[in-house]
Parts: structure tokens; C-alpha cells; sequence
């Protein structure tokens, strides 16, 4: 085998590129042979210029992380209650039929993430319970189900329209921690929570503010 050869599977093998997916794999090899053949074929001494690919897109780059996220998700007790998730133990959070709702459950929630359970529409609204994202996302079954309240006749089964997450619950808390007490909180008036007009029933909650509330109960 040629040296240029040996010095190409040598590098092949010890420093795999990284190939962003709008690079064909092996594009740089080419480019490289001839570096290589060049740099052997040049007299000594003598400068040869370095071929480099082009800087892989910022589009492709992909933060790998394992650091958890917070959540509240809202339900009515009248619905789906604390209480009826401690029974269940596991239940599908199905019948999210907001875009951007849905898409903090399908791109952003992972398996393990801590979630505030929390009672809208009632007495006293706010915070009573932890669960956790216990699933990866899929499609609601419920926007196929004619039956169903939640039936949406324009999803297509090949391209749902609406994905869900199965939640666990982890602990009931001692009290609830109204919605009031929250907005009394002078660290907590920046929650999205407490925003003005805001009505998502899923949103995300950052750490400290998760530990503010916890040491409430």
C-alpha cells in the first residue's frame, strides 16, 4: 500500500471525523489523498498548503446533555386528580390540543424530568403533587378515537397531529400550595406561572424555583 494510503487509514482510524448529515461521509478523501501525495511529492523545505473541510453547519451541532428539567402540568381535579394519579400510578397525559404545549412534550420533555402536578379550575388552585415524564413521546390516541372529546378528524395516523407523555406519579405533597401563596412570593414573581394572560397548561419551571415552592410545603 502507498504511504499516502497508510497515512490516510492511519487518520481514519484514530481521529474519526464528525460528518455533519449534509456532508456525504466520506467527502473528505479526496482532498486529503492529495494532501498527502503532495506533501510527499514536494521538495524539502518546500511550503504545501493544508485542505480542510468547510466548518460543519451550527445547525447540525447538538448539545448532548443529561441535566434534568422541571415542568408544572396542570389538570382539573374534577378530570384527573393527584389523588387519581396515585391510584393509577402511571397514566398517558392525553388530550393536549395546544401547539406549544405539544411541542414542550415532544422536543424538549425527557424520560426521568420532574413535573409539578397541579389543580386548575377549583377551590384553590396551585401546586399538590410531583410526577415524572415517564414515557418518550407518541401520538394521543384519543385524536383518532371518534368518541372521544379530545377526536381531531384532520390529524393524519401517518403525520399525527398531536403527540403525548406518559406521567408517574413520585408523591402527594403535604399541603397545597396555592396559587396565591405563589404570587405572593417576591422569587417566584417571575414564573411563567404568574405571568399575565399566560394559560398553557404544560409549562417549564426553572430549578430554583422548583426549590422555593418544595420548601413551601
Amino acid at each position: 500500500m502507498p504511504v499516502a494510503e497508510l497515512l490516510l487509514v492511519a487518520e481514519a482510524f484514530l481521529s474519526p471525523p464528525q460528518v455533519a448529515p449534509s456532508y456525504h461521509r466520506h467527502s473528505e478523501i479526496p482532498v486529503r489523498v492529495v494532501y498527502f501525495k503532495r506533501q510527499l511529492a514536494a521538495p524539502a523545505g518546500a511550503q504545501v498548503p493544508c485542505y480542510t473541510r468547510p466548518p460543519i453547519p451550527p445547525l447540525y451541532k447538538q448539545e448532548v446533555t443529561t441535566r434534568m428539567a422541571y415542568w408544572l402540568m396542570k389538570s382539573e381535579p374534577d378530570a384527573y386528580s393527584i389523588d387519581d394519579l396515585k391510584r393509577d400510578r402511571n397514566e398517558k397525559w392525553d388530550g393536549i390540543r395546544n401547539y406549544q404545549a405539544r411541542n414542550m412534550m415532544r422536543d424538549d420533555m425527557r424520560v426521568g424530568d420532574k413535573v409539578f402536578f397541579y389543580h386548575s379550575n377549583c377551590d384553590v388552585p396551585g401546586v399538590v403533587g410531583i410526577a415524572k415524564v415517564s414515557s418518550k413521546p407518541y401520538p394521543d390516541p384519543t385524536q383518532f378515537d371518534p368518541d372521544s372529546k379530545y377526536y381531531d378528524p384532520k390529524s393524519d395516523p401517518d403525520d399525527p397531529r398531536w403527540i403525548l407523555v406518559d406521567v408517574a406519579f413520585v408523591k402527594k405533597l403535604k399541603r397545597t400550595i396555592a396559587l396565591s401563596e405563589i404570587k405572593a412570593h417576591p422569587a417566584l414573581d417571575d414564573m411563567i406561572l404568574t405571568r399575565k394572560g399566560n394559560r398553557l397548561s404544560i409549562m417549564p419551571v426553572d430549578k430554583a424555583h422548583w426549590d422555593i415552592i418544595l420548601s413551601l410545603e
